[in-house]
């Protein structure tokens, strides 16, 4: 690939990085050429035009074009976070230009080195950006008015501060332009920071119903695959010895798919609630059904998201019971108190080797009941391990925020 064509693919490609970056880098970079063709365009024309003629100032409007495209380059490496080497090769070409300008068309009293005073602006972030633009102007002033007229033969001016109050109209138009020019690419970046913020929310929110759903499908799958699994092997044994009771367990395996299935939809929907009524309901039949007596003490009747949460709880706790443990009683406790619950499920069946996998259980409920202002204890002693979970009657309800930045850790660890 020729230079040409190499240079023309890298040209068109800062181009796109302006037009893909939103509405208002595209008014930037109008406003930069407006400001260009308006400011330095029609002073210079005018001004090349009394000292050297029309040919010659339409010439000067010409070289003022590649000097314009360094400012929308300028402008595209800003938008992109182009690295200090490219930014240096940038520079380093608008003083090319600027010089090779200068020494092909013999400009006097023109303000065309004003356009790299503009690049500073567009490239430099921060405060920095204005002391060198400041000083820039200073030194282009300096240059006007004591080496050209020094290379003129000319003496300087005797007043500088009167020469200095004679040029505050000029000094104040180019102050005017720079802060038009600045506000321009910081308006452009403003918008891009803006875009990206909505992409990183649209992200977030995608991640955040995605751990939704997982979690969902974790909790209500697993829970009701053991349920299955117990309730289908008891039907087994029951087989041939009580079939009458065996049929009952496999309606009840069968209500179960039902159910789980009916989940499954209204978890892809984004509609699955649960309350602790319904979760005590089902971990007692199941306990039960799996030949662990329970014992209930219940005072008190939760609602809204501290039931939901308490029976997502009981629910994990009665699967963990069943997975890891040879229980033959579970005693399962909910008390009221100062505008708290406290639940509470105690059972045996504990062995030795057991009570580290079944202590991983708090771990994983910690999460979700201390995300609602709630705390979880448990206690192991003689074989028998104790889950206590603490909730207030009004939980609280974690922004959006934190919910997305919650799925979006989730979403990068997994």
């Amino acid at each position: 690939m020729k230079w040409h064509q190499k240079f023309r693919e890298a040209t068109v490609g800062q181009i796109k990085v302006i037009w893909s970056a939103g509405r208002t880098a595209k008014l930037a970079a109008l406003g930069l050429v407006s400001v260009a063709c308006m400011i330095s365009g029609v002073t210079l024309f005018s001004t090349v035009q009394n000292y050297h003629g029309t040919g010659e100032a339409l010439l000067s409007e010409l070289c003022l074009v590649p000097l314009t495209f360094v400012l929308l380059l300028g402008l595209a490496y800003r938008i992109r976070a182009a690295t200090p080497s490219s930014m240096i090769a940038l520079v380093v070409a608008q003083l090319a230009l600027l010089v090779a300008t200068r020494l092909a068309l013999r400009l006097e009293g023109t303000p065309i080195e004003l356009t790299f005073c503009w690049l500073m602006l567009i490239i430099i972030p921060g405060v920095l950006a204005w002391w060198v633009y400041g000083g820039l102007c200073l030194a282009y002033f300096a240059y006007v008015y004591y080496v050209q007229r020094a290379l003129h033969g000319m003496e300087p001016p005797p007043d500088i501060l009167q020469k200095l109050v004679e040029s505050l109209p000029f000094i104040a138009q180019y102050f005017a332009v720079g802060l038009a020019i600045r506000s321009m690419v910081n308006m452009a970046m403003l918008s891009l920071a803006l875009l990206r913020a909505r992409a990183e929310i649209t992200r977030l929110g995608v991640a955040r119903e995605r751990s939704r759903m997982s979690q969902q499908l974790h909790d209500r799958l697993g829970h009701s695959m053991v349920a299955i699994m117990l309730r289908s092997e008891l039907a087994e044994r029951l087989s041939g010895v009580d079939d009458a009771k065996a049929r009952t367990e496999m309606r009840a395996v069968n209500d179960t798919a039902r159910e789980t299935l009916d989940d499954v939809r209204r978890i892809a929907h984004g509609g699955l609630n649960t309350s602790f009524d319904r979760e005590l309901y089902g971990a007692t039949e199941l306990l039960e059904a799996s030949g662990i007596h329970c014992l209930l003490h219940i005072a008190g009747e939760p609602d809204g998201r501290t039931a939901e949460v308490l029976g997502w709880v009981l629910r994990e706790a009665t699967t963990n019971v069943l997975k890891h443990s040879t229980a033959t009683e579970c005693v399962i406790t909910l008390s009221e108190a100062d505008k708290a619950y406290a639940l509470t499920m105690a059972n045996d069946g504990v062995a030795q080797h057991g009570q580290e996998r079944i202590g991983s259980v708090p771990r994983c409920i910690t999460g979700r009941v201390e995300e609602a202002g709630g705390s979880v204890t448990v206690g192991r002693s003689r074989g028998k391990f104790t889950l206590r979970v603490e909730m207030p009657a009004r939980p609280v309800r974690p922004s959006g925020i934190a919910n997305d930045l919650r799925a979006a850790r989730h979403e990068e660890n997994a």
